[in-house]
This record gives C-alpha cells, structure tokens and sequence, in this order.
C-alpha cells in the first residue's frame, strides 16, 4: 500500500529474513511509466499522388513492458483522417501508408508528429514526437485536343472539341 504523500513517488521496499538475516531491496514507483514516439518516414518529398510511408515507433522506459495503445498521426493541428492506428502487440510500431494526395495537399508540410495515446494511462505516459517535415511536388498532367475540322466562316466558334488530360487522379476534377 503507498500513501496519498507518496502517489507518484519513487520508493524503495527493504525486506529482511527474520532467521537469515539476508536483505533485498526492490525501487518501484506507482506512477505511470513515461513513453517516447519517434516518427520517421520513408522519404522527405513526395510528388502529390505518391504513395508516402509513415512509421511511428513508440518505446517505453527500460525494463518495462511494451506499450499499449493507440497512435494519431497529425498535421500541424489538423489530425489525419482516419481512426487512430493500433500498436501491434509486443512491437511498440505503428506503419501508416496513404496517398500523399488524400491528406497532404501540395506544399510544405513543416509540422507532422505522431501522438502515442495509452490504453491505461495509469500504466503509461502519452507522448508526442517531434515534428518532421514533408515537401509533396505538384504532379504533372498533359493535355491532349481534339478539334473537328471547320470552314472558315469568320466566327471563333469551334465544334467537336475533344480534350482529354492524362495524369488526373480521383476524386479530383480538374477541367
């Protein structure tokens, strides 16, 4: 049992045999055990439409067990969609992939950081990473037209025009 004065405290219990004599002695705390959350990604810049990899690694004190529960992935102060990501048991790793084009539009992105929520906050400490940064280029698309033939009539009117644009990704429209 630890006292109300001692919550959060490091302590530390001596036991000694009473025909021995033998002592041992054993440091714990109740408090909850502080975590660290690294984000790391498989590249800097993305072309918009790429597919970019996120990874963020969550690792506990030494000596205790692995961490439990889940990982948001944010952008500045705009969460990623989605439901946060679940640390695989025993591995303390959460990999995130997406489509540079669902979620980060093109442009710098100096502020994305992965957010390590606990399932028992009393077991372990949330923890944020630090910031990474994310460069996404803008894609190229060409353009291919298609005029009918027409008679000069002195009119800028044309028909059957036909313009197809190649490189466009869903859902985006672009005309």
């Amino acid at each position: 049992f630890v006292e109300e004065q001692y919550r959060n405290s490091s302590l530390l219990v001596t036991a000694s045999g009473q025909e021995s004599g033998a002592m041992a002695t054993q440091a714990f705390t109740d408090a909850a055990i502080n975590t660290t959350t690294v984000l790391t990604q498989s590249s800097a810049t993305s072309t918009y439409g790429d597919v970019v990899m996120f990874w963020a690694t969550v690792t506990a004190a030494v000596g205790t067990e692995v961490p439990d529960g889940t990982v948001e992935f944010w952008d500045g102060s705009t969460k990623m969609p989605g439901e946060p990501q679940i640390l695989t048991t025993g591995s303390g790793t959460v990999t995130w992939s997406l489509p540079s084009h669902q979620y980060l539009i093109e442009g710098p992105h100096d502020n994305l950081h992965a957010v390590f929520i606990p399932t028992d906050p009393a077991i372990f400490n949330g923890s944020t990473s630090a910031s990474i940064t994310h460069q996404v280029a803008p894609k190229q698309i060409t353009a291919s037209l298609t005029v009918a033939d027409k008679v000069y009539d002195g009119t800028t009117a044309a028909t059957g025009v036909i313009v197809t644009l190649n490189g466009v990704l869903a859902p985006d429209d672009v005309s």
